[in-house]
């Protein structure tokens, strides 16, 4: 492939992907722009899915924790540490420094943080990145733009303006909050995601793998919305995309998508 490698931003991964498919398609983007040595490596368990590195450290090849979720922002910083790790690798003369470096940095074990932030001050840092991302059609988003104000007050500000705004950052509010939506619905699942989005904007672990532990699907849908067969469905998609191989005015894979 030739050219320079696209940088692997939230923005960049596949519009049509959604959920799941979508992060995990980002992985593979991030994985690509890896430093040479360095690698990312999806980890499952109980709790939920990580990203741990992988690299070679003396004469074995490891695989260490990062402390970053698989989320879209979790995997960005986990490219980011890939990167210090490739370097410190090259600097670091002992395996005992390389160690003890990578607890301080990449684990920040050593870090004393500061975990009394308010709701206010969490909401506002989400907001941040949120004007500070891009849209499906990868393009900067504009505060003027009344289309990215009505999408944050819909997504983001008609559920955390349930929270106490200056009361620390914590599970019980956050419960109120999600429990006021039916248990199954479209909102109750779209306010379990936002809450989740707040605890991994402020870094809280605990907090996030609480939420997590949270069954969210939605169950209850309205009754009202159009319904078609499913041959009157297989129709309808033999339609779109059966079209000639040699005619270029399609891109045959987007229309299955």
């Amino acid at each position: 492939m030739s050219g320079k490698p696209k940088s692997v931003t939230v923005s960049t991964s596949t519009d049509y992907l959604i959920g799941y498919e979508r992060i995990l398609d980002y992985l593979k983007d991030a994985q690509k722009e890896c430093p040479k040595g360095v690698g990312l490596k999806k980890e499952s368990r109980a709790k939920g899915s990580y990203v741990q590195l992988q690299f070679k450290l003396g004469d074995k090849r490891v695989i260490k924790s990062c402390g970053c979720n698989l989320t879209m922002e979790g995997i960005t910083d986990a490219l980011k540490k890939a990167h210090l790790v490739a370097t410190a690798l090259e600097s670091l003369s002992s395996e005992t420094e390389f160690l003890r470096w990578y607890d301080d940095v990449i684990l920040e074990k050593n870090v004393v943080k500061n975990d009394l932030v308010t709701f206010g001050e969490a909401i506002a840092k989400v907001e941040a990145g949120y004007w500070d991302g891009y849209t499906k059609k990868r393009q900067k988003r504009d505060r003027d733009s009344a289309s990215a104000q009505n999408t944050w007050r819909h997504v983001y500000g008609i559920f955390y303006k349930l929270l106490p705004q200056d009361t620390i950052v914590n599970f019980t509010d956050i419960m109120t909050a999600v429990n006021s939506k039916e248990k199954g619905s479209k909102s109750y699942k779209s306010c379990l995601s936002v809450m989740k989005k707040l605890a991994e904007t402020v870094g809280d672990t605990r907090l996030y793998e609480e939420l997590n532990k949270i069954d969210g699907k939605q169950t209850i849908y309205r009754d009202d919305l159009q319904s078609v067969s499913i041959d009157d469905f297989l129709q309808l998609r033999k339609d779109v995309i059966d079209i000639p191989a040699n005619d270029k005015r399609y891109h045959l894979e987007s229309r299955k998508q």
